[in-house]
């Protein structure tokens, strides 16, 4: 069977599951792994795994270091893509692709380059060399895939050639997901999920929830995410969240989980009515892109869903139809939908059933893999199948 070199520095964090799954449901193609070193190895199973620091010895290590200086990754890689004789290399993150691309063109093989978000919209206003870089990237790599449209979007106003780009969603394995229907208890339990950077609205979730607690004494929200501390961005986002939670009103109402594995997330979307994810464009760029894979999973589990008009969430959010979008920013709006939402439970059921059906057409990771292999058929020989 043919095989695909999957690049990411790090195989794999927690909150990457969406990746996984492209790795893991192919079928057409073997898929090798490449990285600087792994994470959770465990949860995250491939047969090939190839890591410059947990399958190199640390002679090894020095040695690539010392023969090859600055940048002896590549060097390694290369010699495992001579071993294993890939088709082609698919990076996740346009900064690895860049990144790879010398690899890509010394071995003469096709480069596809996934862009998930903040590294087509924050790590060009962080650093404008990253304008120049994808320049070098779009003219040497195959293929890229986006999200949605509007993603393809940002990505054509950098200089991609329309003709390069591709959307492929990303799928969810629904046979994890089964539909549940949510029903009015005592409580009313809002769950919201994803990372504390600024871009996920955390804020503006608590505020909302906040906002309507006097009305609706029974509910309760936790939020599933955490900081990297060793990041400040994240950590500031950190104190901005816990000063919400400490406002008057929300006292004994929010939970903290911090990051968790995806099978104790998967539990809480049952556990939880209705899903709430505020995303905004943040102060430094950076933006979804697409759309939080939370909001597919939760979706497609049977919970209504809370949003704003960000990016691609409108695709996969249908406004009115499966959940209920708002402006960014907009707390006061936010708070008006979950209040309506707290208020007609009659709506859950609804709404749940909408967004299942939707998430079944076009976010089932089986019928997204064949377009990403067909990705893979073109870019390996110029055919399309």
């Amino acid at each position: 069977m043919r095989k695909v070199a999957h690049y990411s520095p790090v195989y794999l964090s927690l909150t990457k599951t969406w990746l996984y799954a492209q790795v893991a449901h192919l079928k057409r193609f073997e898929p090798i792994v490449l990285c600087r070193r792994t994470e959770n190895v465990s949860q995250f199973p491939v047969k090939e795994i190839f890591s410059f620091r947990d399958s190199l010895s640390s002679f090894s290590r020095r040695y690539y270091r010392w023969r090859h200086g600055k940048d002896p990754y590549l060097r390694y890689y290369e010699s495992v893509m001579k071993a294993q004789r890939p088709v082609l290399i698919h990076a996740h993150f346009g900064n690895c692709g860049h990144h790879i691309l010398p690899l890509a063109e010394r071995l003469d093989l096709p480069l596809v380059t996934s862009f998930y978000g903040y590294d087509v919209s924050h790590l060009t206003q962080a650093d404008p060399v990253w304008i120049e870089r994808y320049k070098e990237l779009f003219h040497g790599g195959k293929i890229f895939i986006v999200e949605g449209a509007h993603m393809g979007r940002m990505l054509e106003s950098l200089g991609c050639p329309p003709e390069k780009i591709r959307i492929v969603r990303l799928g969810i394995d629904l046979a994890r997901i089964p539909y549940r229907e949510r029903a009015a208890e005592n409580e009313i339990r809002i769950l919201a999920a994803g990372s504390f950077r600024e871009k996920k609205g955390h804020p503006f979730a608590i505020e909302a929830v906040g906002r309507i607690a006097q009305k609706h004494r029974n509910v309760s929200f936790t939020i599933i995410g955490d900081a990297a501390e060793h990041i400040p961005r994240e950590a500031a986002e950190k104190k901005k969240i816990l000063a919400a939670i400490g406002r008057p009103g929300l006292s004994g109402r929010v939970r903290l989980l911090g990051y968790q594995p995806y099978d104790v997330f998967i539990r809480e979307l049952y556990e939880h009515h209705i899903f709430i994810s505020p995303s905004v464009n943040a102060a430094d760029g950076d933006n979804e892109g697409g759309a939080p894979v939370s909001i597919i999973e939760a979706s497609a589990s049977g919970m209504p869903i809370v949003s704003t008009k960000h990016c691609d969430i409108p695709e996969v959010v249908l406004d009115g139809v499966s959940g209920l979008l708002v402006a960014e920013r907009d707390t006061e709006a936010l708070a008006d939908r979950l209040d309506h939402l707290c208020s007609h439970p009659d709506l859950w059921r609804e709404m749940g059933l909408a967004g299942r059906k939707h998430i079944e057409e076009d976010y089932d990771i089986h019928k997204q893999i064949p377009k990403l292999e067909d990705i893979y058929e073109y870019a390996a020989s110029g055919r399309i199948p």
